[in-house]
């Protein structure tokens, strides 16, 4: 079966799509192990604080879903971007959170408030040693609030790959569907 040339551009819209409905559950699967994380962490804040596998545990989940959030709203390659302003308004103050997350914290790892880093000074013989620390503070994120804005990202990029479908008929004059697949059908999370 010949694709006609006409319709490669919307294709190719509909591969971002996926890929970032694909990304979509990724996050959803990341958001799942910070909440875990977090609720040991609530649990046993004395082991969590002073074990550096799960503090780098906790920090490897949180940059993954921050990161990976931002991604969608970046301008890149593989990836539909999504427009912030097509967000709805009640999603706005937990968008900003976890986009300033990211800024704050991950890309410029200094400024967020759940880190202090420090130097501590030990006076030795040949001069003086510096001693780096880093001073965690406990900061919980409302992951429910997170996992509703990644459902309504599903559900936009759902709302654009019909439209790409109807867009293929009407360059083509032909029905176009999906397939069988997790990315033709996905789930709310």
């Amino acid at each position: 079966m010949e694709i006609p040339e006409r319709t490669n551009q919307t294709l190719s819209q509909l591969k971002g799509i996926f890929v970032s409905i694909m990304h979509c559950f990724q996050l959803v699967d990341e958001i799942n192990r910070l909440e875990k994380l977090q609720d040991f962490a609530r649990k046993n804040p004395s082991l969590f604080t002073n074990n550096k596998e799960y503090f780098l545990e906790f920090q490897r989940s949180e940059a993954a879903v921050v990161v990976s959030y931002a991604r969608l709203f970046s301008s890149g390659t593989g990836l539909s971007r999504i427009d912030k302003k097509s967000l709805p308004e009640e999603l706005l103050a937990t968008h900003h959170e976890i986009i300033n997350l990211r800024n704050e914290k991950h890309a410029h790892f200094e400024s967020h408030s759940s880190l202090t880093l420090k130097f501590d000074f030990e006076e030795t013989e040949n001069g003086i040693n510096l001693i780096p620390k880093i001073i965690t503070h406990n900061h919980f994120h409302d992951c429910p609030k997170w996992r509703a804005n990644i459902e309504w990202l599903i559900e936009h990029l759902n709302d654009r790959q019909q439209q790409c479908l109807l867009k293929l008929k009407k360059l083509s004059g032909v029905d176009w569907r999906l397939g069988s697949s997790p990315l033709a059908n996905p789930s709310k999370t």
